[in-house]
């Protein structure tokens, strides 16, 4: 899911996509390997990075307000199915990474963004195994269409904080056990004074 959605970021349209058309973008010799390696040079990973992580993070923090338990996408978007909501997430995805990435805007009310999407899959063009681009564009027109009214212009906009960094912060969190790039962990510093005595401190970051 995560190589769908940043595929079709590098390609500025949706990705159609197929076991073999997924096999042929991580082929560095194939023509779309090729295209999407560029692409990534140009647009570069660390930006893609940054913002389908926080993408995810808002979606993450739309769904939690009217349900924090396991399924709550899926409860939504097709209440009362066990199948997996592929299809919708895709969707719901790709749509809130061109109003919150492309527009800049930022989620004004996550009850009502998650009150327009139930029964979403009831609206989508669905397949199985593969699915073309056009109605894969069809699906993220209709949640935009769906959601857009609850989007607002914000300064600074969400993608840069708040839910928009949430997942990052929760992983720099649960790697501070250790020193990393982001974090250097001190046992303690000692006072300046003349008794010199050793003063303990908790792990510092400088994310």
């Amino acid at each position: 899911m995560v190589a769908d959605i940043a595929i079709s970021v590098l390609l500025d349209t949706p990705f159609a996509f197929s076991g073999d058309n997924l096999d042929q973008a991580y082929d560095p010799t194939s023509d779309l390997g090729r295209d999407i390696g560029i692409r990534l040079g140009t647009y570069g990973a660390t930006r893609l990075k940054h913002e389908i992580v926080s993408v995810i993070s808002l979606m993450r923090a739309s769904i939690e307000s009217v349900d924090e338990g396991p399924n709550a996408f899926r409860k939504v978007v097709n209440p009362g199915s066990g199948n997996p909501a592929k299809t919708p997430f895709y969707a719901v995805a790709m749509a809130y990474f061109d109003l919150c990435v492309r527009q800049r805007k930022s989620p004004a009310d996550h009850q009502r963004i998650m009150g327009a999407l139930t029964n979403l899959n009831e609206r989508l063009h669905v397949a199985a195994g593969q699915i073309r681009s056009e109605p894969r564009q069809q699906n993220i027109n209709t949640v935009k269409g769906l959601i857009q009214d609850f989007f607002e212009d914000r300064e600074p906009p969400a993608l840069n904080h708040g839910a928009g960094v949430a997942i990052d912060f929760e992983n720099a969190l649960r790697r501070s056990r250790v020193e990393t790039a982001a974090f250097e962990c001190k046992q303690g510093l000692l006072r300046l004074d003349g008794a010199r005595r050793q003063r303990q401190w908790l792990a510092g970051s400088h994310c």
